[in-house]
This record gives C-alpha cells, sequence and structure tokens, in this order.
C-alpha cells in the first residue's frame, strides 16, 4: 500500500506516482478503516 502525502489517498498496486494527482508516493505499512482506498479499474 502507498500513500499520497498531497491528496491523501492510499494507492493499492506498483504505482510510481499517484494516478491522480501524479504526485510521489509513500510506502505505507498501517491502514486506517477511514482511508479512502483508490483502486483503478485499467
Amino acid at each position: 500500500m502507498n500513500h499520497c502525502p498531497y491528496c491523501q489517498a492510499d494507492i493499492e498496486g506498483n504505482w510510481q506516482q499517484c494516478p491522480l494527482c501524479k504526485g510521489s508516493l509513500e510506502k505505507r505499512t498501517d491502514k486506517k478503516a477511514s482511508d479512502p482506498v483508490v483502486t483503478p479499474k485499467y
């Protein structure tokens, strides 16, 4: 799970940058139940 500090989204998958805002992602090991998860359907 990766986290985008710019748009505050958690991103699943092997993305190098945020698919929403193109910002840099940070590795995230914990997951909060209230955090949104973005899963692109490509």
